[in-house]
């Protein structure tokens, strides 16, 4: 990640969990999420930190919220939110959300 750009960064990476069950009307799939905050710190890291949790916090509460899924999605649970600081001149701070994802997808479509 460029330097320049760190400020209000953030990563998404998904990860498809093995021994999905199936049968012939549905897929259940599990999958594993990070998610990765960044943050400046500028003049205050505490300051950058305290910011960004509060970020996490707010994406927490987007995720687990069922008016924000997709159809598909049956269930978010977050895990863990945790802040890292950066060693950098920058006073960069990071924050990464482990979240699990259950999601059913219907093999029939109705019409």
């Amino acid at each position: 990640i460029p330097h320049n750009n760190i400020d209000n960064y953030y990563h998404v990476g998904y990860q498809l969990e093995s021994d999905s069950p199936a049968d012939a009307n549905w897929v259940q799939e599990n999958l594993s999420a990070t998610i990765t905050l960044f943050k400046r710190g500028g003049k205050s890291s505490r300051q950058a930190l305290d910011d960004l949790m509060d970020d996490a916090h707010a994406v927490k509460l987007r995720l687990i919220n069922r008016n924000h899924h997709i159809n598909q999605i049956e269930k978010v649970d977050v895990d863990s939110i945790t802040p890292e600081p950066i060693n950098s001149n920058d006073d960069i701070v990071r924050v990464t959300i482990q979240a699990r994802y259950l999601l059913i997808n219907n093999l029939i479509w109705e019409s």
